[in-house]
């Protein structure tokens, strides 16, 4: 059976159930506030933990850093250090080597002492006067007589021209006469007196007949 309420008591039930709800309202937002904070705490937090990450990084790398500078310098001072021992060893073996060698030297002279008396040799005599005659100055020999050969001259005498000679051409032919005695005398006559065979003079010959040149 339903409950019969008067307009009074139900606008009195509106009203609280609106109150009801408003307060359920702002505890939800009241949960969402507070998760929105714990949020960014957390992320706050991270932030936090991230930069500690890094300073704890950057202090490593720096230890890391001063470890290696460290060593480094501990390497040189070893090496300065072993080469001042070595240098002090060897000056110490020097001078205990030079001491040594005094001590022998000072017992070899003690042993056989060198006290010899060493005179001085005389003075040589002094050396005689040394004249020197002055060397007479050297003549020089007078120069040999310088023969001259003068070459005879050379003439060139050219001859006078010769005329040249002249010819006569002139040929006086006689002709020939009666025969006589069975022979025949042929005499050429040549104004040079020249025969023309062999250069020969003009005369009688027997069975031949001479020709002027």
């Amino acid at each position: 059976m339903a409950e019969f309420l008067r307009p009074e008591e139900q606008a009195a039930r509106a009203e609280a159930e609106r109150m009801q709800a408003e307060a359920h309202r702002d505890v939800a937002l009241n949960a969402a506030a507070n998760e929105a904070v714990n949020r960014d705490v957390a992320e706050a937090q991270a932030a936090d933990a991230r930069i500690s990450a890094n300073q704890a990084w950057q202090a490593a790398g720096e230890m890391d850093t001063d470890r290696r500078v460290l060593r480094n310098e501990l390497t040189g001072e070893r090496a300065a250090a072993s080469n001042s021992a070595f240098g002090f060893y060897l000056t110490l073996g020097v001078l205990l080597a030079a001491i040594l060698i005094g001590g022998f030297y000072l017992y070899n002279r003690s042993q056989n002492p060198d006290n010899v008396i060493v005179n001085a040799a005389p003075a040589p005599p002094a050396p005689p006067p040394v004249v020197v005659t002055p060397t007479p100055p050297a003549v020089a020999p007078p120069p040999p007589p310088i023969t001259v050969t003068t070459p005879a001259p050379t003439v060139n005498v050219t001859p006078p021209a010769q005329p040249a000679p002249e010819v006569n051409n002139h040929v006086n032919v006689t002709p020939p006469g009666p025969a006589t005695s069975g022979s025949t005398d042929n005499t050429g006559t040549s104004p040079s007196g020249t025969g023309a065979n062999g250069g020969g003079t003009g005369g009688s010959d027997t069975g031949s007949t001479g020709n002027g040149g």
